[in-house]
């Protein structure tokens, strides 16, 4: 959740930079749509760490102690203290990659403003997806040699239908996006789109039940209107 929230909150700020200072999309209320940009930030952040939050919430009225998992404690012997240490170092990788990914994410539709103004929105759409098919395997190969696996497992039976469907469901959010891009600006539209991390949410508490307790919910409600309010004043600055 930590880094779902670093690399959308990256992915609009990168986005945001893209649309108001590359593209000239300059919004007609510059610090509403700087407010509406703090929001969503803010919001997503709370959205992503509402389990954490939720769960101090929970310590505080309970009195069940509420300890880090990363963090070694003075009681904790030399072997814990070191394996503690090398989670924090593997947290610290983690962000950083999180990060990595939200400056890519921000940036993933830019190169269509790049294109002559006939070749932009839908038409668009076929180089994008002979791009994703020759990086795809690339990228592959490298998290194969990176990750030093002794084989590649491709899982076809158990993965091709929830796969593929994943992959149209991902590709119908393409092209509503450059949709969305072409009516109201790379600078508002790729912002708003990180809402996504709502959507997540709700299926997680609600589908999968992966978060029942009350409070935390509460939290993720708080930071999702959060959300939609900075969504609103970035659309209306615009």
């Amino acid at each position: 959740a930590l880094a779902q929230g670093i690399w959308g909150g990256i992915a609009m700020l990168i986005s945001y930079l893209w649309g108001t200072v590359v593209f000239g999309e300059t919004p007609s209320h510059m610090y509403l749509s700087l407010f509406g940009l703090i929001l969503l930030l803010f919001g997503i952040m709370i959205v992503a760490l509402s389990e954490s939050i939720g769960d101090r919430f929970y310590t505080r009225y309970t009195g069940i102690q509420y300890q880090s998992a990363l963090l070694p404690t003075r009681d904790e012997d030399d072997a814990e203290s070191s394996e503690k240490m090398r989670g924090l170092r593997k947290y610290s990788q983690g962000v950083l990659w999180a990060c990595t990914v939200g400056i890519s994410g921000g940036s993933i539709l830019a190169p269509m403003h790049y294109v002559p103004e006939d070749n932009q929105g839908i038409r668009f759409l076929p180089s994008f997806g002979v791009g994703t098919a020759i990086c795809s395997p690339i990228i592959l190969i490298l998290y194969h040699t990176i990750t030093n696996e002794p084989q590649l497992q491709f899982h076809v039976k158990d993965a091709l239908t929830t796969g593929s469907l994943s992959g149209l469901v991902w590709n119908i959010g393409n092209v509503l996006s450059i949709v969305a891009i072409q009516s109201i600006g790379y600078g508002v539209a790729y912002p708003i789109l990180q809402c996504a991390i709502i959507v997540s949410g709700m299926l997680g508490i609600y589908l999968f039940h992966e978060i029942e307790r009350k409070s935390t919910i509460a939290v993720f409600w708080c930071g999702g209107v959060v959300v939609l309010l900075g969504g609103a004043l970035l659309a209306i600055a615009q």
